[in-house]
């Protein structure tokens, strides 16, 4: 029986990486990635005797942390004070602005981020510092202290006070039971508000099903209100949503539109994925160039995953002469960052002496780092290297291991050389059936050399009744 050889995953990244930006996100620079999961700023902690009472409504049960203020990027319309920082008496700019500023929980004024960490880093004494630059107010040490001020704002039905409050039943934080489902009530309250970033986390609530009932119909309503209003985050989640087709009819043209807004407003995520669109020309005419022009500047911002993309061009060569060197070098930035797809790809070139020294010991260091955060490609490349004896002591029971890890996780190149080692008995007991069975699985996703097998195991089983072991000779 002729059946084709073992295969190893394609060396271009699952690509373009598409999906929503996670919530809650609190803020978003211009000159990074979209934070995931944005740690509020806290002010360096101080004494608090002789402190003045705090405001004396009702102290609200929800959950707090030990911070003082919160990081936004938008302005909610009911809000009083006016967008005037008040360290450096200068504007703040509305939604449309990225640059950020906070909000105190003492007196509920603004300021720039750069200018309270201008005051931290300051020669300013550490009393100085642990007072509010507006009020001067001593600033809580305690989240049942910070809990007093923020309720206080929140009774007087300040939109801001109200996502603060959502944030920390998200985060389960302040000593407070996590609660999606109330977390879900302050968010509605802040967007009767008009607040932005209270759209957008909410919306991303309702397209993960988190506190809610999942509605796409309904996440897509709110980043429709929030990217209107110039929130590029939600510019960028509508986008996929047009791309993916959840919740609105596909749409990659509405796709390119969304991302290209987000763009403008500098939002790096945008940026890959319009980068992305133009490299596979969906919704627009195909550009190599248009998509080395956006992952460049994705690169310089710091955005890892356009180093992924960018490498993987330069190794294909597309739009660009072909450069393992290029390649290796942008794939090493990836891993410095994380980005674990980068660790498969940087592996595969030590491991095939690719614009580098073949290591087997650097491939098997970058494999195990990724399957550590469960990349499936990766936990399957450790188990070829582990079959074929590749700078480890071959184990076909730890490749078998390895191949089952990665095949529960989907991954159809996995579920195939499972086939071919029952079906040579390679470290089991031979088993056409059991081959059959592994080489269906990975048909079902596509993979070719299954479907082939299959074909050639059905012809072999209608026209001979002897045994297959005499064929194995030639399989490697």
């Amino acid at each position: 029986m002729k059946i084709s050889r073992e295969t190893l995953p394609p060396l271009n990244p699952r690509f373009p990486s598409y999906g929503n930006q996670k919530w809650p996100l609190a803020i978003e620079n211009s000159d990074h990635q979209p934070i995931a999961n944005c740690s509020r700023m806290e002010r360096d902690q101080a004494d608090t005797t002789n402190e003045k009472d705090p405001a004396t409504s009702p102290t609200t049960n929800a959950p707090t942390a030990p911070c003082t203020v919160t990081q936004q990027s938008q302005n909610s319309p009911s809000e009083e004070e006016p967008d005037i920082c008040v360290i450096c008496l200068d504007y703040i700019h509305g939604s449309a602005d990225v640059d950020t500023y906070c909000h105190a929980t003492c007196c509920g004024k603004k300021y720039h981020q750069l200018c309270h960490d201008g005051v931290q880093n300051s020669t300013m004494s550490f009393e100085q510092k642990s007072k509010c630059s507006h009020c001067q107010q001593k600033l809580p040490v305690s989240d049942e202290e910070t809990m007093h001020y923020l309720s206080n704002w929140a009774d007087r039905n300040k939109a801001w006070a109200h996502r603060m409050m959502a944030e920390r039943y998200i985060d389960g934080v302040g000593g407070v039971k996590q609660s999606h489902a109330t977390a879900v009530l302050f968010f509605e309250k802040a967007v009767q508000q008009g607040d932005l970033v209270a759209m957008y986390n909410l919306g991303c609530m309702y397209q993960d099903g988190n506190g809610v009932d999942q509605s796409y119909e309904k996440a897509v309503e709110l980043f429709a209100m929030a990217a209107e209003s110039g929130f590029p985050p939600a510019m960028y989640n509508l986008g996929y949503l047009y791309y993916s087709g959840q919740g609105v009819d596909r749409s990659d043209k509405k796709a390119v539109e969304l991302y290209t807004m987000g763009v403008e407003k500098g939002n790096v995520s945008a940026m890959c994925n319009l980068a992305g669109l133009y490299r596979e020309g969906k919704g627009v005419d195909r550009s190599y160039e248009k998509a080395l022009e956006l992952f460049t500047i994705a690169v310089e911002k710091g955005d890892e995953n356009a180093m992924l993309n960018l490498g993987s061009m330069y190794q294909n060569g597309e739009g660009v002469d072909r450069s393992d060197e290029k390649a290796f070098a942008l794939f090493t930035m990836a891993v410095g960052k994380g980005e674990v797809d980068a660790m498969l790809k940087l592996g595969c070139m030590y491991r095939e002496g690719k614009g580098v020294d073949r290591s087997y010991e650097k491939a098997f260091a970058l494999y195990t780092m990724a399957a550590e955060k469960g990349q499936a490609d990766s936990i399957f490349m450790l188990g070829v290297m582990y079959k074929h004896g590749d700078g480890v002591v071959q184990s076909f029971e730890k490749a078998i291991e390895l191949y089952a890890m990665a095949a529960e996780k989907g991954q159809a190149d996995a579920m195939f050389n499972l086939g071919l080692i029952y079906v040579h008995g390679q470290g089991v007991t031979q088993s056409n059936g059991l081959a059959r069975e592994w080489w269906t699985k990975a048909a079902e996703q596509g993979q070719e050399n299954a479907i082939l097998n299959l074909e050639i195991l059905d012809e072999e089983e209608r026209n001979t009744t002897t045994t297959t072991t005499s064929s194995h000779s030639t399989i490697k």
